[in-house]
């Protein structure tokens, strides 16, 4: 009869997960914000409003599906092991959602508008940006 080895390291304490959250966790964090920096320093170059916005809404939801995914697997990882650290990760990676929210000033500062450009998304009338309705 052939015995297992003992468990030692990380095997032993069950915290894997906690360390492939983590590193999924960074990982995705700086792959947003560099994703999102590059993107937003290319549209800076954009002539028209509509361009900017569109591009803008693009960069953002790159950058919110890069942080969902490790949110996702941290929550499903805490529901197979039962290791509140896992939902600790999911919960910094909501508080970024809050701090990355979209607002007008941040867009403004983003995409460094000019003042017509600026006047244009205060104008209650304007016509900033269109949608492709799909039928």
């Amino acid at each position: 009869m052939q015995m297992n080895p003992p468990l030692t390291g990380v095997e032993a304490t069950g915290q894997m997960e906690v360390y492939i959250i983590g590193l999924l966790t960074i990982a995705c964090v700086l792959a947003s914000s560099h994703l999102f920096g590059r993107r937003i320093r290319a549209l800076k170059e954009e002539n028209s409003l509509s361009a900017k916005l569109s591009g803008y809404r693009a960069a953002s939801i790159l950058r919110y599906a890069l942080l969902e995914g490790p949110s996702l697997i941290a929550i499903m990882f805490y529901l197979i092991a039962n290791n509140l650290i896992l939902l600790i990760f999911s919960a910094m990676i909501v508080i970024l959602f809050i701090v990355y929210r979209p607002t007008k000033e941040r867009l403004v500062a983003d995409l460094e508008l000019s003042p017509s450009e600026q006047a244009k998304l205060d104008d209650p009338n304007a016509i900033v940006t269109e949608m492709e309705v799909r039928s």
